[in-house]
């Protein structure tokens, strides 16, 4: 009867001893925890000397808590750290209590999304149009084939030249103009005047005759 006893004791003496350990991972360490989680921030820099590689900084991580990437790498015991990664991709960051009464409890998840490198962004073509879709540096290109590419930056090309050619044309247009009035501006002056008196003359007559 009495091995029942012990084992009943020991048996409850386990069921609350979990909680006995995490007694002072109460509501406001959470708290604390969670607002050390928030002030973890993430930014990227990039290289494209050789190969084009986004590393991301991670700042702010205290001994309390650590890291866990969408890859499985762990970040933590520094103020800062960084992690390479490949253009084009959402990393997740889980962020977990290192405090010894609640190890391993999820405390925020954030998220930093690296833009797409356009591999059309260094050929001849997009320095003649730097400002197109299909050139700017980051822009998500996976879709668009050399062959499209090459025929968008044809037609772009025509499209500019004609644009050119009719802005030349009306600019000779507006200097032919300029150029007739400033040879002939003595005749133009005279003429004007003659029509000038010819108007007032004929105002002058109508008011007489109603008179």
């Amino acid at each position: 009867m009495k091995y029942v006893k012990y084992c009943i004791v020991f048996i409850i003496g386990m069921s609350i001893l979990p909680f006995i350990a995490h007694a002072e991972c109460d509501y406001q360490r959470k708290a604390e925890l969670s607002r050390i989680a928030g002030n973890v921030k993430l930014a990227y820099e990039y290289d494209v000397k050789e190969e084009l590689k986004f590393s991301v900084k991670i700042t702010n991580i205290t001994n309390d808590i650590y890291l866990v990437d969408g890859l499985n790498n762990t970040f933590s015991g520094s103020s800062e750290m960084s992690h390479r990664y490949k253009d084009g991709q959402t990393v997740r960051y889980t962020i977990y209590s290192n405090d010894n009464n609640c190890r391993g409890e999820e405390l925020l998840t954030q998220y930093i999304s690296l833009p797409y490198y356009n591999i059309y962004h260094d050929y001849s073509s997009c320095k003649l149009h730097p400002n197109h879709n299909y050139c700017k540096m980051w822009s998500d290109t996976r879709a668009v084939s050399r062959e499209k590419f090459e025929e968008t930056m044809y037609n772009e090309t025509l499209k500019e030249n004609a644009l050119n050619i009719e802005k030349s044309e009306d600019k000779n247009t507006i200097d032919n103009i300029l150029e007739f009035i400033n040879e002939n501006k003595f005749i133009i002056i005279i003429t004007g005047i003659v029509i000038l008196i010819i108007v007032i003359g004929l105002l002058i007559r109508r008011h007489i005759r109603k008179l």
